[in-house]
């Protein structure tokens, strides 16, 4: 007992000292209220924010110490070991502050709209083959950013089937830098796409595609993951003649999520604690775009334009441990709106090569991409176990990265359509021109025409 009295004099002499500096520095005492720190130049705007709210929050709790439950009293522990701790290494320092915030929510955000991205693709892809003529079933294994077969090139019966079906696998990997408001993570994603349509008319066609996507990401230096489940419907219609063609996209989903947050910065690794949360998000997306064709004998040529939008709202939740002396400094995390508007302009060429077995068509696809959402939404939290307590309870606020504002997508292939119908082809994926993501994917498949 005289030990935890021992330590609430320090904190609570540790923070009246740091309000008496602050006072003295002319330091603003509204919120956010910011104490001196050794070298707190040097801490990223982000930590500045988590340092003031921990801060706050501690004074707050020692000035209601002697009713604080348990799992209270041990977040006064840990939020004043934090306050203590800047008389120490600044490293120390710094990252016990970045493992407070919750990295996780960056993460349900960029993954969600790469689900969306590779969903709208593979919608978009298969209007491409309608267009082209492919008729009936087409089945295929492409990569996450795999922009499916050219426009042009094959060949379309005059009798054909109204009803078609199509499937895709998905799989994507890859990795994102660190910066100075998140941490870098890794990334794995495998996806399904089952869909069918209708052919309305000659140059009409409409359908609906299910998908279901599963992700993992994880944070770098074993400071957390995420696993990511989302299952999305997806309208779409196209309308075509001989040189033009426009599309749309409507689609709606739902996500389930499985965080996991661990705090290990305790100078002399004491302090562990491993924090999770399952948050639920529902997702809506559309794309409307269209292009100009062109045949010069074998050469097909497509310039094209596509809008695309998506907004995912992740619901609010508190995280949680299995473990009873666990969970001191768990998080509520308020509802996050996520946007992003996007305008894509691109050419794809194709090629043909008649053989006796069919016909090769090589390809490439190359488009520029332009985000008008900023992406910097700000992420608030507060402590959970502050709540039901006397002390009056501190919102958190931190801002996450931008998108990428600019950036190219090209893409290149091949494939070979045979007699029979069936058609096989490769493609690879990259993009040049962002600024933390590093990807290259390659992808292999076939479609059989009925």
């Amino acid at each position: 007992m005289l030990k935890g009295i021992y330590f609430r004099i320090i904190v609570l002499a540790a923070c009246t000292s740091f309000a008496m500096k602050a006072a003295a520095q002319d330091y603003p005492t509204q919120p956010p209220f910011t104490p001196p720190a050794p070298d707190y130049e040097v801490l990223t705007d982000n930590q500045k924010l988590v340092y003031s709210g921990v801060f706050t929050q501690c004074r707050q709790l020692v000035g209601v110490s002697e009713s604080l439950s348990d799992t209270a009293s041990r977040l006064l522990t840990r939020c004043g070991e934090i306050v203590v701790q800047n008389s120490g290494a600044i490293s120390n320092f710094s990252d016990a502050l970045q493992r407070t915030q919750a990295e996780e929510i960056e993460i349900l955000g960029a993954k969600a709209t790469e689900a969306a991205g590779s969903r709208l693709d593979n919608v978009s892809n298969r209007m491409q083959a309608l267009r082209a003529g492919v008729i009936g079933m087409s089945l295929g294994v492409a990569g996450w950013e795999q922009q499916g077969l050219p426009v042009g090139g094959m060949a379309s019966g005059d009798d054909f089937s109204r009803l078609g079906m199509f499937a895709t696998l998905d799989y994507a990997s890859g990795d994102r830098e660190g910066t100075a408001r998140s941490d870098g993570f890794d990334f794995d994603t495998f996806g399904a796409t089952l869909g069918v349509d209708y052919r309305f008319s000659d140059s009409l066609i409409g359908g609906i595609a299910y998908q279901f996507s599963d992700a993992d990401a994880d944070v770098e230096k074993n400071y957390g993951d995420l696993e990511s489940r989302g299952n999305n419907l997806t309208a779409y219609v196209t309308h075509f003649g001989d040189n033009y063609y426009v599309e749309g996209t409507l689609g709606a989903g739902r996500y389930d999520y499985d965080t996991t947050r661990v705090l290990d910065y305790h100078q002399n690794q004491a302090f562990h604690e491993v924090l999770t949360a399952s948050p639920e998000g529902d997702q809506v997306s559309w794309s409307l775009g269209g292009g100009l064709l062109r045949q010069n004998e074998s050469l097909s040529q497509s310039y094209y334009v596509q809008a695309q939008g998506v907004q995912l709202d992740i619901d609010q939740y508190t995280e949680g441990t299995d473990n009873s002396v666990n969970g001191s400094m768990a998080l509520t995390v308020q509802d996050q709106d996520i946007e992003s508007l996007s305008v894509e302009l691109g050419a794809q060429f194709s090629l043909a090569f008649s053989r006796e077995s069919g016909v090769l068509l090589p390809y490439l696809d190359v488009a520029w991409v332009n985000e008008f959402e900023d992406g910097d939404q700000p992420v608030v939290t507060s402590f959970a176990n502050a709540q039901g307590t006397a002390a009056a309870v501190n919102n958190i606020g931190w801002e996450t990265d931008d998108f990428d504002s600019s950036y190219f997508r090209l893409s290149a292939g091949t494939s070979f359509q045979m007699q029979n119908g069936l058609v096989l082809f490769f493609n690879y994926d990259t993009f040049l021109g962002l600024s933390r993501y590093d990807y290259h994917g390659v992808s292999a498949g076939l479609r059989k025409e009925l």
